[in-house]
């Protein structure tokens, strides 16, 4: 074969070459529903586009290196050089030789990684074992299919719901049966429950079905339920608990027959320092609200004296829009809420906008010392105030401790707590409840509706010991006649 023939065939060969590799691979692209962080490591790196492809047995020798990230796909890559970035791996097998150095996270996707222990890199994220990964090649490029296992069919006749306890109610038990489609309790499901309130004897319940959409996720239900918009001051098993022991119930309730659907954005999966997640939402919801009275159930220390005020009884309709936001620092982390609420010109026609913010900051100070702040806010805009089912209380334990339960309400509110903690010895932690921490708190507040002024905020300062789910505090009214009142609280995860 003569020369000029011998280069005509390796020209047609690197010819076909080219002309494969856009068939083969031109682009990398994660399709599916699952989600982890290993998922969403990968989609990052390939929304940066920012990258370096790998499809091919490929050996990257030590003078290799590259400012960006890598990415390998369906090949055997022996790294020998240098990557300033990310690495994903997507059912290939990536070997990292001694040397090396690679300085962001490599993240695995149904393929193998081999770090060799003389080499430098960052964190490798495994995907869960059972997620399942294949990768296909068509003409757009790479697909990268991600999806969780179908478990099949589920069915769960008996679930319980925490049984609660209040002077409106007595005590509410629920159950119901449970449908997981996949088996998967985050897959699409249907849930269905009767619930039962002994002071009333009369019974609810309910139907609720969600489903994820991707990475976002929607709700419906349709119930009868006996509702509170002071769960922010006092959550339902320090509630349950006060009402059943000491009679003490610090929120107002009433009855609602509500059909609503809710579109957000879940992320479930824990997050570590510096990372943040944002979780937005949106509601559409129909009621009818009726109001409750006081039924004064039994309590093993006293009687239930606060009356259960009124709400506005009529049929309506909102759209509200929020969103939730945590973050993770190395000594420090967040979380917090916002929302909007519309009422919609529908059936009866309440017509009013209200807002709500709260969050939580948390910090670790010198010497394992503690400093939290926790705040709330809610208002109106438009000047029109908001029906009386979405007021507020202010006052007692919960909130103002030298003040009486429900002092001040509206449907504006301003509040905000502080605390500093010190951690005591561990010879004087107590069986059960563990070693105790002296507590400072300063608490501040105040509570209007709307078309009145804003009154001037409230002040109570208090100290005590809080132990691992358990605190006893004495608080004073600076502006008052300085009588002690003692707040015996429960210590839940507020994270």
């Amino acid at each position: 074969m003569t020369p000029s023939r011998l280069r005509l065939l390796f020209l047609a060969a690197l010819a076909s070459c080219a002309l494969a590799l856009p068939l083969r691979a031109q682009d990398v692209r994660v399709e599916g529903a699952a989600d982890s962080r290993a998922v969403r490591i990968a989609r990052e790196v390939l929304a940066a586009g920012n990258y370096l492809r790998m499809d091919r047995d490929t050996v990257l020798p030590a003078d290799f290196r590259t400012a960006g990230d890598l990415v390998v796909v369906d090949a055997d890559v022996r790294l020998e050089g240098t990557v300033e970035g990310r690495i994903a791996v997507f059912g290939g097998v990536l070997f990292i030789r001694p040397g090396a150095r690679v300085t962001g996270p490599i993240v695995n996707l149904g393929g193998e990684v081999y770090p060799s222990g003389l080499a430098q890199v960052g964190e490798v994220v495994e995907a869960e074992p059972e997620l399942r990964v294949g990768v296909e090649f068509d003409t757009a490029g790479a697909r990268v299919r991600v999806a969780l296992p179908d478990r099949g069919l589920a069915f769960k006749p008996f679930g319980f719901r925490l049984p609660t306890y209040d002077r409106v109610n007595g005590l509410t038990v629920a159950l119901g049966p449970s449908l997981l489609f996949t088996g998967d309790p985050e897959g699409p499901r249907v849930d269905a429950w009767v619930s039962y309130r002994t002071a009333r004897s009369s019974f609810g319940g309910g139907v609720s079905g969600s489903a994820p959409l991707g990475r976002w996720r929607v709700d419906a239900r349709v119930e009868r339920a006996t509702l509170t918009n002071d769960a922010w001051a006092r959550g339902d098993l320090a509630n349950t608990l006060g009402a059943l022991v000491f009679a003490n119930d610090y929120r107002d309730y009433w009855e609602s027959d509500r059909a609503a659907v809710t579109l957000s954005r879940p992320h479930s999966e824990a997050i570590i320092a510096g990372e943040y997640a944002w979780e937005p939402r949106v509601t559409l919801m129909a009621m009818r609200d009726r109001s409750l009275r006081n039924r004064d159930p039994w309590s093993l220390f006293d009687d239930f004296e606060r009356e259960n005020p009124p709400v506005d009884e009529l049929e309506w309709a909102s759209a509200t829009v929020g969103a939730g936001f945590r973050w993770q620092g190395s000594t420090t982390e967040f979380a917090g809420d916002a929302a909007v609420e519309r009422a919609l010109p529908l059936l009866d026609g309440a017509d009013f906008t209200q807002w709500t913010v709260d969050g939580l900051w948390a910090m670790q100070a010198l010497y394992l010392h503690q400093i939290g702040v926790r705040f709330r806010a809610m208002g109106t805009l438009g000047g029109e105030a908001a029906l009386r089912q979405r007021r507020t209380l202010l006052g007692g334990a919960p909130t103002l401790p030298t003040f009486p339960v429900g002092a001040f309400s509206g449907d504006n509110l301003a509040f905000v707590q502080s605390t500093y903690a010190i951690p005591l010895p561990q010879r004087l932690a107590l069986p059960i409840i563990g070693p105790p921490s002296l507590r400072f708190t300063h608490v501040a507040g105040a509570a209007w509706t709307t078309g009145g002024p804003m009154p001037l905020w409230e002040q109570n300062l208090g100290a005590g010991l809080a132990f691992s789910f358990a605190s006893a505090e004495l608080f004073i009214d600076p502006a008052g006649d300085l009588e002690p009142t003692l707040r015996l609280g429960l210590e839940l995860p507020s994270f």
